[in-house]
């Protein structure tokens, strides 16, 4: 039923004003606990005859309680009841701070862009394979797959389970310069990254890129004020951080992303009640379509003037590096071998000719 599923809010008008920035971000956390109170009154009723187990959740939000996060937060803690789960919150700005205290035991549920959920899943922490997934489409494929039940070994790695994986957005190449576009051009040139994404450190040393390293509040204003030449991004950001500004006047975005993002919910299984993480990835499954509709309205409003298209010769070019970067960072660990089949099986599915389709297919789980 749709009532039943996240209802995610539209991109507020404040989101434009003097804190934009962090407005966006909270945003972008907020995506992935925006739920309906639909039966609010009767969850917490039904909940009441029955033992709650109460869980306390560490809530990475970059505007901590005050943000638009709040609200959605305190949504999610209606629906829990019905799983028989009361949350109690204590929000952080900054996600690593966040997961130190996860880790320290302050809390039993975390969330975490995918990237940093790595260390608890290192499968799901995987989803995000440069090139591995074309489109959102796609993705919510392989998300509905892992809200399976013949998925849910998966889903726990020691005493960690994800509840649910949202998609938050394509990752898409911002450059203050088209002739970027064309691989050997990017020799040298200097790019935004977050700390702790190992990944980057393989491919920027492969194409002859020189990193700048960076939070989050920091990252797309170095390319507003030039400082870089390079970034990605969810297109989500667009307006709300300005980066037209590091567009003009000859910048562009790839329409291509490279990579699909992902939030991810980390919590302790054991301390959770039987079923509760399974309950919730299915949550979260079925409501991959809207949260795609809603992206899709904050990212309307880049012009038609900043994309660009990749050339057929540089698109197989950056398609080839891209395989190659998930076999040797697979090789390396850092890539989880079995999450690559199943990308790889979703994007055999839809393009059966690609020449890594040949081979006999895989079972996954």
């Amino acid at each position: 039923m749709a009532n039943d599923r996240f209802s995610l809010p539209h991109p507020p008008a404040s989101l434009y004003g003097s804190k934009r920035l962090l407005a966006v971000l909270c945003c972008l956390t907020g995506l992935f606990f925006s739920i309906t109170t639909m039966a609010a009154t009767a969850s917490t009723t039904a909940a009441s005859e029955q033992h709650l187990t109460r869980i306390h959740w560490c809530v990475f939000d970059v505007l901590g309680a005050a943000g638009p996060a709040k609200q959605m937060v305190d949504d999610y803690k209606i629906r829990a009841l019905r799983w028989g789960i009361e949350l109690s919150t204590e929000y952080y700005k900054d996600e690593q701070e966040a997961s130190a205290q996860f880790d320290a035991g302050h809390c039993d549920l975390i969330n975490l862009p995918d990237f940093r959920a790595r260390k608890y899943n290192h499968f799901t922490g995987s989803i995000n394979a440069v090139g591995a997934i074309p489109d959102e489409k796609h993705l919510g494929q392989v998300i509905q797959s892992l809200a399976q039940t013949e998925a849910q070994p998966l889903m726990r790695s020691g005493e960690y389970e994800i509840m649910g994986i949202v998609f938050i957005g394509g990752l898409h190449a911002f450059v203050t310069d088209r002739a970027m576009t064309r691989p050997e051009a990017l020799v040298g040139r200097r790019i935004s990254i977050l700390e702790g994404i190992e990944e980057s450190d393989y491919l920027i040393e492969q194409n002859g890129m020189i990193a700048v390293e960076t939070d989050l509040a920091g990252m797309f204003h170095q390319f507003n004020t030039k400082q870089v030449d390079y970034t990605v991004a969810p297109l989500i950001v667009y307006e709300g951080l300005e980066l037209y500004q590091g567009l003009e006047p000859n910048g562009g975005i790839s329409r291509y992303p490279f990579a699909m993002a992902t939030m991810q919910l980390v919590g302790r299984w054991e301390n959770f009640p039987e079923d509760a993480g399974q309950k919730s990835r299915e949550f979260v499954a079925d409501s991959h379509l809207s949260i795609v509709k809603t992206i899709r309205d904050y990212e309307e409003p880049v012009p038609d003037k900043y994309w660009f298209d990749i050339p057929l010769q540089d698109f197989y070019h950056w398609d080839n590096v891209f395989t190659r970067a998930r076999n040797d960072l697979a090789t390396a660990g850092i890539y989880n071998p079995k999450m690559l089949k199943l990308l790889k099986k979703v994007r055999c599915k839809s393009f059966p000719d690609r020449a890594e389709c040949t081979e006999a297919a895989t079972k996954v789980f």
